[in-house]
């Protein structure tokens, strides 16, 4: 038997390469894992506001748990990783990233409901999670990993001009169908809005039953679930599209339940069943989903691949690995650096003038309900609408005066926020909640809006908006109220702009006033029956004010 041959000087070198490759590469994939550590970990601390104002978007939260499943999923089957052409190019493109993401936190500080901000945070955050993922495996990784990175899309908070008619739509269709169904099966049942008028009452529809949660849970399991499962491409369309009828399908179910519910015990019956109903479709919508999936599956799947070093290059010559471990240490140290030099500087920013709105909140003012007219009478605000506002306090006052005409006012408080979450509820249901929207769902017909204007009752300043409805006939004038210390602190009403649905023009303003919205807001919102005309409620509105406002 002959002996083996002895390694040649240039097969002991080439080893060595390899070694030492390896070893570096690796300090490149630690590296490459803390950053992308770190900037998943800000994504999911700065869009979480989002999901932590919006019911609509509570699923958010498991979504990042959902991408680590898949990603796992993929790093099993990965590919060998290819050394990338270059590593300025990509570096260069995520210290951009990385101020664009940057810029956009600041806007989401100080706009927090703004839908543009957030896709653009996000774009930003996997962007920079695909140059770093090139400077470690080349682009065959990027190819690889693509889709658990952009599955991260589906918690982000679609645009408004796409949701609102999104959810009018599902909600109309709801209303109509579940109206005809429940004729069909012998409950009388009349369509008003997105409302079903039956014998016990109104039953509402609201957009949880039948709007985006639905659908974009639904999207979401589809996708993950097809995923998950290797699903070609039209498995994988057909299976959304399964998913999403199903899901208001069984929506449909769960309206014409509340609308029998409702004709048969009243409409205090609805509050009992609504929530159970929920979760038995739910249970049945994601029963169901399972049993498609079940159905759809595929007969092999792909054999992961033999186990291989993390990061072993291929071609040790084709790229220096030092300078990959070099510029994946440079990303992390731009986030790092960026993300601290951001928030230093807005707390330098926005403190004083936080505490100086706090230092006027804590002066406010003081709202004295008209106790004195007749049939006045001060009510608890429902479950419902506390549970959708978050106020801390909140009271719901009727009377009527010597015109016979009715009134309505909601007296709402929300407290000195504790975080930046709780800032973000408060100034989004404080500032954004417009009466215009609850009214127009519940069948009413918005005649005229103001918008907002600064304006002044007994020496304290409120953005003010004026709107008229048509009531099933009867007209009704409603004045909406909103105060804060930043507002309060205006010495000219002149320096206050109106509210714009421009982001840029929001977040501006916003810097103008060193406004985070972190202080105590007040919302008041009047309604009258009755008035003849716009200058009669304005009349009406302006002498209860100046004599309930007391500074």
């Amino acid at each position: 038997m002959s002996s083996p041959a002895a390694p040649t000087e240039s097969t002991v070198a080439v080893a060595r390469s390899c070694s030492a490759a390896g070893r570096i590469g690796g300090g490149a994939g630690m590296a490459a894992l803390a950053t992308l550590a770190l900037l998943w970990g800000y994504g999911v601390f700065r869009l979480g506001t989002l999901w932590y104002s919006n019911p609509d978007y509570t699923f958010g939260w498991f979504v990042p748990l959902l991408v680590g499943c898949l990603a796992w999923e993929r790093w099993k089957r990965r590919p060998a990783p290819v050394p990338p052409e270059g590593t300025t190019g990509p570096f260069l493109v995520a210290a951009v990233l990385v101020l664009v993401m940057l810029a956009a936190s600041l806007f989401l500080e100080v706009v927090p409901n703004w839908r543009l901000a957030g896709w653009t945070f996000a774009l930003a955050m996997l962007g920079i999670t695909f140059a770093v993922v090139y400077l470690v495996g080349g682009r065959s990784w990027v190819n690889h990993f693509m889709f658990p990175a952009l599955f991260f899309l589906v918690a982000v908070p679609w645009p408004g001009r796409i949701e609102v008619p999104l959810i009018d739509l599902l909600s109309q269709g709801n209303a109509v169908i579940s109206t005809a169904v429940s004729n069909s099966i012998g409950v009388p049942a009349i369509r008003r809005g997105v409302l079903i008028q039956t014998g016990g009452g109104l039953a509402g529809i609201d957009d949880a039953c039948s709007g985006i949660r639905s659908f974009q849970s639904s999207v979401m399991i589809a996708l993950f679930l097809g995923e998950l499962l290797s699903y070609g491409l039209f498995r994988r369309f057909f299976f959304i599209v399964s998913a999403t009828v199903l899901a208001f399908g069984c929506n449909i179910i769960r309206t014409v339940y509340l609308v029998h519910v409702c004709d048969s015990k009243g409409k205090e019956a609805i509050e009992a069943s609504h929530d159970p109903a929920g979760f038995t479709i739910l249970g049945v919508t994601l029963l169901a989903l399972l049993a498609l999936a079940w159905i759809f599956r595929t007969k092999s799947r792909e054999q992961p691949r033999a186990p291989m070093r993390a990061w072993e290059h291929t071609d040790p010559g084709a790229s220096t690995p030092l300078s990959q471990r070099t510029s994946v240490v440079l990303v992390t140290t731009v986030i790092l650096s960026g993300i601290a030099s951001l928030h230093i500087v807005m707390q330098l920013w926005f403190g004083p003038g936080e505490k100086a709105a706090f230092e006027r909140s804590q002066a406010g003012f003081q709202f004295l309900p008209p106790s004195d007219m007749p049939g006045f009478q001060k009510r608890q605000v429902s479950p419902k609408i506390a549970q959708a506002l978050r106020f801390s306090e909140g009271d719901l006052l009727e009377w009527s005066d010597s015109a016979g005409r009715a009134w309505k006012c909601y007296n709402l408080r929300w407290s000195t926020p504790r975080n930046g979450y709780e800032a973000m509820v408060s100034t989004l249901q404080a500032r954004a909640h417009a009466p215009e929207y609850c009214l127009v769902k519940a069948g009413m017909l918005m005649q005229q809006n103001s918008g907002k204007h600064p304006h002044e009752y007994s020496g304290v300043v409120f953005l003010r908006r004026f709107s008229r409805f048509l009531d099933g006939g009867r007209t009704v004038h409603v004045l909406s109220l909103y105060w804060d210390g930043v507002v309060a602190g205006q010495r000219t009403t002149a320096d206050i702009r109106p509210s714009t649905a421009s982001g840029f023009s929001q977040a501006l303003e916003a810097c103008k006033y060193r406004d985070r919205g972190r202080g105590e807001k007040r919302v008041i919102e009047i309604a009258i029956w009755g008035a003849s005309s716009d200058q009669e409620a304005e009349n009406a509105f302006k002498e209860l004010l100046n004599r309930a406002i007391s500074p």
